[in-house]
């Protein structure tokens, strides 16, 4: 079956749960596994949603689900994603750049959701990929989730710089938890990569944390990208049983 038409019976099925009221007891989607299908358009750039409905997909794995109720923008121009829960089954949601020659430069990324918001297993990651390259694949991340752990003054937030069991190669800490918005920001530069987060946004936004990895920097290659991704620890589903959501209010990247 060709994959723009696996991609429509996805979003048919989705389509008509919510519009019946009963997405969380419809049937789960029946289209065969396919990546990256769903197009969103966000910061001046077209991104490809992560489509796997039947065959579940790394991390953890989950399985993926890209639809306009699982994936959006709003009236102010920030991006939702919603993890979603259709029949028994949650779907991770995830997107790629279009735009794949990201590199040495300066990433920020502000969140609007509270961290507190969700639940212990989801995950939110911003993160650029090169999945031609090893070890590491060109991955720099800053990950959202307190990966299992109920405790609210648990770490909630963790920068790497792949591959992460090399030594010095992750930081985790606690940032706030009841306020937004947050902005995590990081430079990655031929000798280094040096992380930064706000709380807040822009002049006025207080530094909270700060941390270089100098050992190691990956070095840029064409056909890396950018992705965002709303994830579950394990594949298994939340605590709460809730569908999930995380708002990012804007991504600038400035090449150095």
């Amino acid at each position: 079956m060709p994959r723009f038409v696996r991609w429509l019976l996805a979003l048919a099925l989705v389509g008509t749960s919510v519009a019946a009221g009963t997405a969380v007891n419809a049937e789960p989607p029946t289209p065969t596994a396919a990546s990256n299908l769903m197009p969103i358009q966000w910061e001046n750039q077209v991104w490809l949603g992560r489509v796997s409905p039947l065959v579940p997909e790394s991390p953890a794995p989950n399985y993926w689900l890209s639809a306009p109720t699982t994936l959006f923008t709003d009236s102010q121009g920030r991006l939702h994603m919603q993890a979603q829960k259709i029949g028994s089954t949650f779907y991770s949601v995830g997107i790629t750049s279009t735009k794949s020659d990201y590199g040495y430069g300066t990433y920020r990324v502000v969140v609007d959701t509270p961290l507190l918001s969700l639940d212990p297993m989801a995950v939110a990651g911003m993160y650029t990929y090169n999945g031609n390259y090893k070890p590491g694949r060109n991955e720099i991340d800053a990950e959202l989730s307190r990966w299992g752990q109920p405790s609210p003054t648990f770490n909630n937030t963790q920068f790497v710089v792949q591959p992460w069991q090399v030594k010095n190669h992750l930081q985790a800490f606690l940032s706030p938890t009841n306020r937004a918005p947050l902005t995590f920001q990081w430079t990655w530069s031929p000798k280094s990569v040096s992380f930064r987060a706000y709380q807040g946004v822009g002049a006025t936004a207080k530094l909270f944390k700060s941390w270089t990895e100098s050992s190691f920097s990956p070095v840029p290659l064409n056909g890396t990208t950018m992705n965002f991704n709303l994830w579950f620890m394990r594949g298994e589903a939340p605590y709460n049983g809730k569908n999930q959501e995380v708002i990012f209010r804007s991504f600038t990247y400035t090449p150095a």
